[in-house]
């Protein structure tokens, strides 16, 4: 980064975002059937991209949580967690200024089920 770009109040450069900038298009209904099959651990509720990742340990949970941070700030999309039993953690997707799904919601879904893999985090 040069000394010219802006950063933001966290220190990283801002992110491009299609749906800030309005030109992120919601997917229809076909087109979210298709992506799920790339997804396939995931489930659509309520027009939600929604999954339970179960961990084995407290810690285990806590790396998926704060690698779930990472990708979302590289990205600028950030998802609804919910942290439960120790060992639980529910990520809920959508793109919120759309109300919809986009397909930023889906590549971060693929993005958080790499990071999990990468765990190593039983199922």
């Amino acid at each position: 980064m040069t000394a010219n770009e802006s950063r933001t109040d966290d220190g990283f450069p801002p992110t491009d975002h299609r749906a800030c900038q309005g030109s992120a298009v919601t997917l229809d209904t076909a087109a979210v059937q298709r992506r799920l099959g790339r997804v396939p651990e995931w489930e659509l509720r309520q027009g939600h991209l929604c999954r339970t990742f179960h961990c084995v340990t407290f810690r285990q949970s806590l790396a998926l949580v704060e690698a779930i941070a990472d990708i979302a700030e590289k990205l600028n999309h950030h998802p609804n967690l919910s942290w439960e039993n120790k060992r639980e953690v529910t990520v809920v997707l959508w793109t919120h200024k759309m109300d919809g799904l986009t397909g930023l919601d889906f590549d971060l879904a693929a993005d958080i089920d790499t990071a999990y893999s990468a765990l190593q985090v039983p199922v």
